[in-house]
């Protein structure tokens, strides 16, 4: 995550700390390296590739995917880029707690603002 490492297995253990994951999907770009894709599938992630343009669109496609299909109690973002602000919105009107995980420099005041949860990367360690 732009130069970061950040361990999969701890964003999914702070997950699971608010309930059952039912779901598990990472939306990377197609130019993602080989060891990030692999570094997934074996936290078990299901893998979503997109365009570097389209990778909100996707999020988006994907967040309202899984309102419906999931119906979950909580879908956690991780981005820290206020594009991701529209999704955060829409799962909220679904009646659906939003967490955005992410890190700093950059990490949007308005994405934080607008989350039920923060989940700070940085704090999660490696």
């Amino acid at each position: 995550m732009n130069g970061k490492r950040v361990s999969l297995r701890n964003i999914l253990e702070e997950t699971k700390k608010h309930g059952r994951i039912r779901a598990a999907k990472a939306i990377i770009t197609t130019d993602a390296p080989s060891s990030l894709v692999k570094a997934l599938q074996t936290s078990g992630f299901e893998i979503i590739l997109a365009k570097e343009e389209n990778i909100y669109v996707t999020l988006a496609v994907e967040a309202i995917k899984a309102i419906y299909e999931y119906q979950p109690d909580i879908i956690v973002v991780v981005s820290r880029d206020s594009r991701c602000l529209p999704i955060v919105h829409r799962i909220k009107e679904n009646g659906i707690k939003a967490f955005v995980a992410g890190f700093q420099p950059g990490f949007s005041t308005a994405l934080k603002n607008a989350a039920d949860k923060v989940i700070d990367l940085e704090l999660l360690g490696e």
